[in-house]
């Protein structure tokens, strides 16, 4: 009875698991490093890893990346020669080369070289991974502190362990029980404390009770859960070797073998479903009954040579040998087992088999190639079309399908064939490849050829309309290739007829026609043909071509608008091939051939654009079909749809309902009908030329795994546009001044209908709702300074200030992804346009303002003090000047030339004339001591002391004028003074205090230096003045100076001397008084050379004309 519910069972699990219900196709990788594929992971971000002998590649059903070994970074790979990747936590994965362990860190997008060499089979604990290595022993590494312990043999330590060797033939070599590591070697078996690291070594000896050989396949701990009643061993050790099979208490260390099994070599034991199950070179066996001395073995599989093992789930295994393209799948179904062949159609060598999310990865030397179920959602209906008939048109309304073929007409009511007509027999046409069909709902049936045919579905009559050359109502001639039907507001029906050459509109209830011929030139001109017609709510007409584009049309046919693109309007619309037109919420939307669709709600707004990009599997639109829940879309990829119950329109934004049946849901992609899609009781129906395919709709998979989104990189333009990696610390991003722009790089692995994977970001708070990157994987921060937000495609402008990123995805079936990634971002100005920054400024122009304020305040102040003292000083200036002689006597006598030069505004030196009655004349050259106002009152008092005397004595003069300035009393200030009194051939000469007076004898030619040492006025009241009479003739100079003259000084410091004043007046004595002051003027210039003299110079020459 066994037998037969077996044979029953292999009947029902065969026609469930056959061959023929799985899909077997190649798994390309785009850019895969090399098609050699050793292993495949796909770890615990939906990530697969895939291990080649030239490199590590990452896969996210999309975009590949390759990492390889770069011997001068350490933060690559340690060799490229990868077998296998494995994971113990979510923060990375560890991948085996032929030379060491490398970890790769998610968060440094790098990897760690550990120095773990040539590792082979792992296992772990909580804090520890344990890996056997080729020649090396085993590593025991910390997976917290990446530090290791190496254990190896050591033929001087007998508690080393037995051999530093392993092979990639042995399996479970590692095991670990309690505070144990069971160790597994080429020679020999180890139980190493992992408390007490002491060792205990077992081999195969001519003893009982030893192991049955030195070379350790497998090691398998019976634990509790597994000990029922036919398995009457527990807490046991199992170990395969090349040789049998022995049973080890750990407690103890008792070894026995079971004798059934001897010289057999078992390549490894696991369970599944409770069962415990061995692999040995002669088949696969389940334990029927086990103890400490004997067991019971079912075989149910044969083996195969160096075969491998892996266990899918609970309940199924698989069974596979790289010498083979056939592979096994082994389930256990009801307590029995089946075993299925599944064969993959090219011969290549199979390095590894995985079951991710029930698909089978088989990587190999050829590539890797996906094994998975075929849906039962779509079957083909070509049950009534002939062999060599093919479709040329499907049209459908509320009662009837009909389809029309290159041989007959078939008409199906409620998805059954009605009745079917031989082309040839009702309408006797020849010409029907190119055949257009409508179907209204009154059932007639329009057929457009070179004729138009009029079938009344009822009765089977048939019109016909053709071209008359003779009249005018008849149809315009030409090839018809659309047809299409308008109902007016007055229930008028008119059939629109397009051809080649133009259009034809007949009046259905009349049976009248009007003709309009593609006429370039008309103004108001219609297209040369349709694509398609579509009357609007204000009773205007959408007309599109397939070459010319869109227009629009008053109910009386006046052209309104034709929509063209415009280069300068964004929202215009870009192509002028037009396949079909549909209306839904008041919008339009535009199917093109290569430019997708685009969406249309008024002229205000223009049109939007919705491609590949956005979705859609190609930008050719082939038609729409449109009902209460949904709106299809045909193209010639395959089929997209929208629930319009969870998105009202396609403007709504998100457009992550969004969905598709392609060639991963067994669709065949053919060359599909123009509009040919149908909706009847739950059932899609798509129409290409030799093919009808039912899709059972609401059963179609839906991918229900939620994605993982993950950041792959992050990196910095800086402002020198270098490029950098950004290392993204506690999810916090700071964009300076001195970064361009941040880009990230985004995942959401899927491996089924990856295109269809979307990404969305919300940026808090400048948006509260979720923008769609649509097929994007990059988002790109740039600052705008301190102008407004902008977000265009995937790059984001964002002015000064504090955000929050949210990044999401959705699968190909809108399932939202399982995480969200948060970043907060601060964009930050540079230091100088910081709030800081702006707050120092506002002080420092407020205090600046305040300053400039007061500065001004006191600027003015002393400005108008400065024009009061200028004002007094140009006034005491312009009375110094007034105290001067106003000119120089012009006499027949005397030559006389005089010169004064003020070290300040208001000087101290004077000089004068006074001519008396008698002819004489008095000189006055004096010097009043210090400078400025004061020294000015002093000239102004001599000057009026001069003027009250009344004497032309010398001496009297001064004795006056001395006591005059004793008894005015202004301090300290004293006057010198030298007079000279000119009369006749003589002059008498005195001075108080001041510099020699220069005589020029011409009758000697020489010049004296007159020197009379008297104190300066003002000095003693009682001071008596010294006199000199001297002779003074025709030719002679008298040259009077004040000291300012002799004591200039150089830049060097020295003073110019009197003897210099007395050699220039010797050079220059018989030139004119003029010159000879020039000269003495010219040698103090050129002394001083440009500095400031510090004291006033004053020069007074008088030269005898005449006796």
């Amino acid at each position: 009875m066994k037998y037969v519910f077996l044979g029953i069972f292999n009947l029902l699990v065969n026609s469930t698991f056959s061959q023929s219900n799985f899909l077997i196709n190649k798994f390309d990788v785009e850019n895969i490093s090399t098609e050699n594929v050793k292993s495949i992971f796909l770890d615990k971000n939906n990530f697969f890893w895939i291990s080649t002998p030239d490199g590590l590649n990452r896969y996210d059903g999309s975009i590949n990346s390759i990492f390889k070994s770069n011997p001068f970074d350490s933060t690559t790979l340690s060799n490229n020669l990868v077998f296998e990747t494995f994971q113990i936590d979510n923060e990375g994965l560890f991948i085996k080369s032929t030379s060491r362990l490398d970890y790769f860190s998610y968060s440094k997008n790098s990897f760690l070289r550990t120095d773990i060499v040539s590792p082979l089979y792992h296992t772990k604990n909580d804090t520890d991974l344990f890996l056997t290595s080729k020649n090396d022993g085993v590593f025991i590494f910390n997976t917290e502190n990446f530090q290791s312990l190496n254990l190896k043999f050591d033929p001087r330590n007998p508690l080393s362990i037995s051999s530093s060797n392993f092979d990639k033939k042995q399996n479970q070599a590692l095991l670990i029980v309690d505070e144990n590591l069971w160790i597994g070697t080429s020679y020999g078996l180890n139980k190493y404390n992992l408390s007490t690291n002491l060792n205990k070594r077992f081999y195969e000896t001519q003893e009982t009770n030893t192991l049955n050989s030195n070379y350790i396949n497998d090691l398998f701990y019976v634990n509790k859960k597994l000990s029922s009643g036919k398995i009457a061993i527990s807490d046991k050790i199992l170990a395969s070797t090349q040789n049998g099979l022995s049973i080890i208490d750990p407690e103890n260390n008792e070894i026995n073998n079971y004798p059934s099994l001897d010289d057999t070599n078992i390549y490894n034991i696991f369970s599944v479903d409770d069962d415990i199950l061995i692999h040995t070179e002669n088949g696969i066996y389940v334990i029927e009954s086990i103890n400490k001395e004997t067991l019971i073995l079912e075989q149910i599989s044969n083996s195969i040579e160096n075969s491998k093992i892996r266990i899918i789930n609970n309940n199924e295994f698989i069974l596979y040998t790289p010498s083979s393209n056939i592979f096994k799948r082994i389930i256990k179904f009801k307590n029995n087992y089946t075993v299925l062949d599944v064969s993959v159609p090219r011969e290549f060598s199979i390095n590894d088999i995985r079951n991710y999310k029930g698909a089978y990865y088989i990587t190999t030397d050829d590539g890797i190639y996906k094994v998975t179920e075929r849906i039962n959602s779509l079957t083909k209906e070509n049950q009534d079309l002939l062999n060599d008939e093919k479709i040329i048109a499907i049209k459908e309304n509320d009662y009837y399908r009909v389809l029309i073929t290159n041989k007959r007409l078939l008409i199906y009511e409620e998805d059954e064939l009605y009745v079917s007509y031989d082309l040839n027999d009702l309408i006797g046409s020849k010409n029907i490849e190119n055949a257009s069909i409508y179907l209204e709902e009154d059932e007639y049936l329009y057929i457009g050829t070179d004729k138009l045919f009029i079938i009344d579905l009822y009765t089977d009559e048939v019109s016909l309309f053709e071209h008359s050359k003779e009249g005018l109502n008849s149809l315009m001639e030409g090839e018809i290739n659309n047809l299409s039907l308008l109902i007016d507001e007055n229930f008028n029906k008119e059939l629109w007829i397009s051809l080649n050459n133009g259009i034809s509109i007949l009046n259905v209830d009349d049976e009248s026609f009007k003709n309009f011929k593609f006429n370039p030139r008309s103004k108001n001109k219609l297209p040369n043909g349709f694509s398609s017609v579509l009357k609007t709510k204000n009773e205007e007409l959408l007309i599109s071509n397939s070459n010319t584009g869109l227009y629009r049309y008053s109910k009386n046919l006046e052209l309104i608008k034709h929509y063209i693109f415009d280069i300068n309007d964004k929202s215009s619309i870009t192509s002028s091939s037009i396949s079909s037109l549909i209306d839904y919420n008041d919008e339009i939307y535009v199917g093109t051939n290569g430019d997708g669709i685009f969406i249309y709600q008024n002229d205000s707004i223009g049109f939007r654009n919705f491609t590949t990009v956005n979705g859609l599997l190609s930008n050719n639109i082939l038609g729409f079909l449109k009902t209460y829940q949904h709106l299809f879309i045909l193209t010639d990829k395959g089929v997209n749809y929208f629930d319009f119950e969870v998105m009202s329109t396609l403007t709504d934004g998100n457009n992550n309902n969004l969905r598709n049946i392609n060639n991963e849901d067994g669709l065949e992609i053919g060359k599909f009908l123009t509009s040919g899609l149908s909706f009847y009781d739950d059932f899609l129906y798509v129409f290409s030329e030799n093919n009808i395919q039912k899709i059972d709709f609401y059963n179609l998979f839906i991918d229900y795994d939620k994605p993982v989104i993950s950041l792959v990189s992050s990196k910095i333009i800086d402002e020198n546009y270098n490029e950098k990696q950004l290392d993204i610390k506690d999810s916090v991003i700071n964009l300076t001044d001195d970064i361009t722009n941040i880009e990230l790089t985004l995942s959401s692995p899927s491996f089924y209908k990856t295109n269809n994977t979307q990404l969305f970001y919300k940026l808090e708070p400048l948006n509260e709702s979720w923008l769609n990157l649509g097929s994007n994987r990059k988002i790109i921060i740039q600052s705008s300074g301190f102008s407004q937000s902008n977000f265009a495609e995937n790059k984001l402008l964002l002015p000064y200030g504090d955000y929050k990123l949210r990044i999401k995805s959705t699968n190909s079936s809108g399932i939202e992804s399982n995480n969200q990634i948060e970043y907060q971002i601060s964009v930050t100005p540079p230091w100088y346009l910081t709030i800081y920054a702006i707050i120092g400024y506002i002080i420092f122009i407020v205090s600046s303002i305040y300053l400039y304020v007061k500065f001004n305040q006191e600027r003015t102040k002393k400005l108008m003090e400065d024009k009061r003292k200028e004002e007094e000083l140009e006034e005491a200036h312009n009375l110094q000047m007034g105290l001067l002689a106003k000119e120089n006597p012009n006499r027949k006598d005397l030559d006389i030339s005089t010169y004064i030069k003020c070290a300040t505004e208001v000087g101290g030196d004077y000089y004068d004339f006074i001519e008396f009655e008698d002819g004489s004349l008095l000189v006055i050259c004096g010097d009043a001591t210090g400078h400025g106002t004061a020294s000015g009152m002093m000239v102004s008092i001599t000057k009026a002391g001069l003027l009250g005397i009344d004497s032309k004595d010398p001496n009297y003069i001064m004795t006056s004028l001395n006591k005059i300035i004793k008894k005015v009393d202004i301090g300290r200030l004293r006057m010198s003074l030298n007079l000279a009194h000119f009369q006749n051939g003589s002059m008498k000469l005195t001075s108080a205090a001041m510099p020699p007076i220069y005589h020029f004898e011409k009758k000697i030619n020489k010049v004296d230096e007159i020197q009379i040492s008297n104190l300066p006025l003002g000095g003693l009241m009682s001071e008596d003045f010294t006199v000199l009479d001297k002779k003074f003739s025709k030719g002679d100079v008298l040259v009077m100076i004040s000291d300012g003259l002799p004591e200039a000084p150089n830049k060097k410091g020295d003073l110019l001397d009197y003897e210099a004043v007395k050699s220039c007046i010797e050079k220059n004595s018989l030139k004119s008084a003029e010159e000879i002051k020039n000269e003495l003027v010219k040698l103090s210039d050129n002394w001083l050379d440009g500095i400031h003299n510090p004291d006033d110079i004053t020069i007074v020459v008088c030269k005898k004309l005449m006796n």
